[in-house]
């Protein structure tokens, strides 16, 4: 992107630097985002257990060309929380919450800050992060490519889970289509997530009562309940993660108990004569017509099943994915919403490195 080119945002920007496991992806982090001067003003909040000798280096290395302060985190309660005191003493209007390990331009956040200037209706924007270092790892010139949030049926233990998207690069965004400048997803994880300081203060930040439990998706998703946002990912140009580095990786762990149908079973019972319960009909029902692609008549049904019993997460899931796809978006975030607070299993992040990480 040409310099004439770049978006000039009106307004200063706070950046919450977070994930410093490793001090030396401080300053690459730093260089990234300075190499250019900025058009904009900008304070960098770098947030740690603790201010070692090799971070206070760093930030005197760069203290000359932009503020940067420090603030502990108590290891005993969880990053967001640090984050969100972090937040409320920021002082410029935009907050990006982002990972040390990504390296990226200048420009690059111009162009998100203009994507939220531009559109209204977007509430969060996030990045594709492209991992360099696994097309040496896995001998291959593709590029693992990871994108947004999806809640995703997995067989294996027979449940909905988060699950961020990622595929190389030559293949397809699984809904969407890897050519599109800007896909739209329930959610994206804190490794890049911008928004506006009046949006996350309106929503009283990441939510305490989570703690260290997929916080960003949660906040993401009650964007698009409470007021109505979209959350927006830029694929057109990506942000890149240094060798060695990690991002959030949402894990399901086993299930105890499970209150999901298999869903080989689903079209079986609706055509036997076994009784089930009329809301439970209306899940199967439900599926059925999503499977037929009959996607307004499956919300319907959806809908009724959740409206008779309330006590499914799954079903929740399902009515979801069904509205998102529909473009309903405010109405698919309640849903995904509404699972993740009666689902008894919570999705815990931990960091892993992207080329440990499934495709």
């Amino acid at each position: 992107m040409k310099t004439d080119d770049i978006p000039f945002p009106q307004d200063g920007v706070s950046i919450l630097v977070s994930d410093l496991n490793f001090t030396d992806q401080l300053s690459p982090f730093f260089s990234g985002i300075l190499q250019d001067i900025p058009l904009c003003p900008l304070e960098f909040i770098v947030v740690g257990q603790e201010l070692t000798d090799g971070m206070q280096h760093v930030m005197r290395n760069f203290s000359d060309r932009c503020f940067i302060r420090f603030m502990p985190h108590n290891c005993k309660s969880s990053v967001f929380d640090s984050l969100n005191y972090a937040a409320s003493r920021s002082k410029y209007p935009y907050l990006l919450f982002v990972n040390c390990g990504l390296n990226f331009r200048f420009d690059f956040l111009a162009s998100a800050i203009d994507l939220l200037t531009q559109c209204p209706d977007i509430g969060v924007v996030g990045a594709r992060i492209d991992d360099i270092d696994s097309a040496s790892h896995n001998g291959d010139p593709q590029i693992q490519q990871f994108f947004g949030i999806e809640f995703k049926w997995t067989g294996l233990k027979k449940c909905f889970q988060p699950e961020q998207i990622s595929h190389l690069s030559n293949d397809q965004v699984s809904g969407n289509t890897s050519s599109g400048k800007h896909l739209l997803y329930p959610a994206v994880t804190a490794d890049f997530l911008l928004l506006r300081k009046n949006d996350f203060d309106s929503l009283s930040g990441f939510n305490k009562e989570k703690g260290g439990d997929w916080a960003d998706i949660d906040v993401c998703l009650r964007m698009g309940r409470d007021l109505g946002k979209k959350c927006c990912l830029i694929n057109e140009i990506c942000v890149q993660l240094h060798p060695g580095a990690s991002l959030y990786h949402y894990s399901c762990p086993d299930r105890t108990a499970c209150d999901t149908i298999p869903h080989e079973y689903v079209l079986e019972t609706l055509d036997s004569e076994e009784y089930i319960s009329l809301a439970r009909w209306f899940y199967y029902l439900g599926y059925s017509c999503e499977l037929g692609g009959m996607l307004e008549k499956s919300a319907e049904a959806y809908k009724e099943a959740t409206r008779l019993d309330d006590s499914h997460p799954s079903w929740f899931y399902s009515l979801g994915n069904v509205l998102f796809h529909l473009g309903m978006h405010q109405d698919s975030c309640a849903a995904y919403l509404a699972a993740l607070n009666i689902d008894t299993v919570q999705f815990c992040p931990v960091r892993k490195k992207a080329n440990d990480r499934p495709g």
